[in-house]
């Protein structure tokens, strides 16, 4: 399964994730989020991101982003490593609950990221 990476402006990241799981009654599997305080910097914000992905445990990464061209984008896009680490913008609500049946159909974040950006 590929894992998943929620990165926003603070605090969309948990809050999306948390009406995501209560509409759903569980929690997501390999789901991971970050939400960046408009306090950090962007060295601090990177250093945040490349320690999550460091916990995280999948081969494949995708990293949603909500805004295109914001910094949690921005600072995403640095880590893209096609077919490994792919980067999607504009996550919402409907996008965050189709990806818990996408992550079943697609196998690979190279087949993931283009699906569930439609």
């Amino acid at each position: 399964m590929v894992s998943v990476l929620l990165v926003t402006h603070s605090p969309l990241a948990g809050a999306l994730t948390e009406a995501a799981q209560w509409i759903l009654g569980r929690d997501f599997e390999d789901f991971h989020t970050l939400d960046l305080a408009p306090s950090g910097s962007p060295h601090d914000h990177m250093a945040e991101l490349e320690r999550t992905l460091a916990k995280m445990q999948g081969a494949q990464i995708l990293i949603l982003t909500d805004l295109f061209g914001g910094t949690p984008h921005n600072l995403a896009l640095t880590q893209l490593d096609p077919g490994q680490i792919e980067v999607v913008s504009g996550a919402n609500l409907p996008m965050i609950l189709a990806l818990d049946g996408l992550r079943n159909e697609f196998r690979t974040v190279a087949e993931l990221a283009p699906a569930i950006a439609k």
